[in-house]
């Protein structure tokens, strides 16, 4: 008996392992060097929205809206205080934030531009949030100069975030890395 070339098994195999292997490829493209440009939204000291777009600003990270530092004793609302300074740096001005991935929130990871001034490295010089390595030396000099939150006494916020169980984790956002809407 002659063996056939063409078999349904055969077509069905290799149709469904075509399949998963696009689905793959599509399923881990990220934008490159993905642009935004607009008014911002500020949603927090690291966070914003551009036309329906949120943006987390990369290599940074602000304290908690609700997290309070202690200055000469008192309490202060430092989360609040990082979020009205960006504002207030932003003034209603055109931002451009440019980035090359999402997070598993869908927001882009991106720096932020005020014109030619790079708004990452701006919070952390004036001590409104800390660095992850990108911007060490704006740190120093933050640090150096008791800036924002450095002429305070403030638990990191990725350690406050932990301690709140706050951690960047919803269930929300654990849905959204397998549902892309």
């Amino acid at each position: 008996m002659k063996r056939r070339f063409f078999s349904i098994r055969r077509a069905v195999t290799f149709v469904s392992i075509a399949a998963l292997l696009i689905a793959m490829v599509i399923g881990t493209q990220t934008p490159e060097n993905k642009a935004l440009q607009g008014v911002a939204h500020i949603s927090d000291g690291d966070s914003l929205r551009i036309n329906r777009q949120s943006v987390r600003l990369i290599g940074i990270d602000a304290p908690e809206l609700q997290q309070n530092c202690v200055k000469q004793g008192e309490d202060w609302a430092c989360g609040q205080a990082s979020k009205q300074a960006l504002a207030a740096k932003i003034n209603s001005n055109a931002v451009t934030c440019v980035g090359e991935r999402l997070d598993q929130y869908r927001r882009l990871l991106a720096t932020c531009y005020l014109g030619r001034e790079d708004l990452n490295a701006w919070l952390v010089r004036e001590g409104w949030a800390v660095s992850y390595n990108d911007y060490a030396i704006d740190e120093v000099l933050a640090r150096r100069d008791r800036r924002g939150i450095w002429a305070s006494e403030f638990e990191e916020p990725h350690k406050w975030r932990a301690r709140r169980g706050a951690a960047e984790t919803s269930m929300l956002g654990w849905l959204w890395s397998f549902w892309p809407f």
